[in-house]
């Protein structure tokens, strides 16, 4: 196992922009390092174009052609204050490309590594925003205190569909 933490530790004293080369049995390349704006970075270097991924509200990806048959997926670290966390995923998508002796297939399990990341810390869309509870709340408090009041329980949920307010 590759203590990255250590290893990053030791690249703040040296220069930004500064990349190194891990050991790793695959098919890519692997370098980490701190990009030109200095953020903590994991990148993979392969002659194969590598898939889109998107970036993170913490996590910038990118993926650019250095020549002809030279491709990079870089992923920066955006939000120092998810170090630990970034240190575990460079940890799992390493394990992910060793031994894989195919460049695209690599990539691609780099690629769904990533995905799966992303997936476990999504929120979940089921839940209302903040906006919609309090407009409902709002809706229902309304409903309560003067359409049932006014036309009785049964009626007041079709009557307010159909409720044209007063104007004040």
């Amino acid at each position: 196992m590759i203590d990255f933490e250590q290893l990053y530790n030791m690249l703040e004293s040296e220069m930004k922009g500064n990349q190194k080369r891990l050991p790793v049995n695959s098919e890519i390349k692997v370098f980490y390092g701190i990009s030109a704006a200095g953020f903590y970075r994991l990148a993979f270097l392969s002659g194969t174009k590598p898939p889109k991924i998107n970036s993170t509200k913490s996590l910038k990806v990118s993926v650019g052609q250095e020549s002809e048959n030279v491709f990079w997926t870089c992923f920066d670290l955006v939000n120092s204050a998810a170090k630990p966390v970034f240190y575990a995923l460079c940890e799992d998508l390493l394990s992910v490309v060793e031994k894989i002796k195919n460049e695209r297939n690599a990539l691609l399990a780099l690629k769904n590594r990533f995905f799966a990341w992303q997936n476990m810390f999504k929120q979940d869309s089921a839940l209302l925003p903040e906006e919609k509870i309090v407009g409902l709340l709002g809706e229902l408090y309304f409903i309560q205190n003067y359409m049932i009041p006014e036309f009785g329980a049964d009626c007041a949920a079709v009557s307010y569909t159909h409720l044209t307010l007063p104007t004040i």
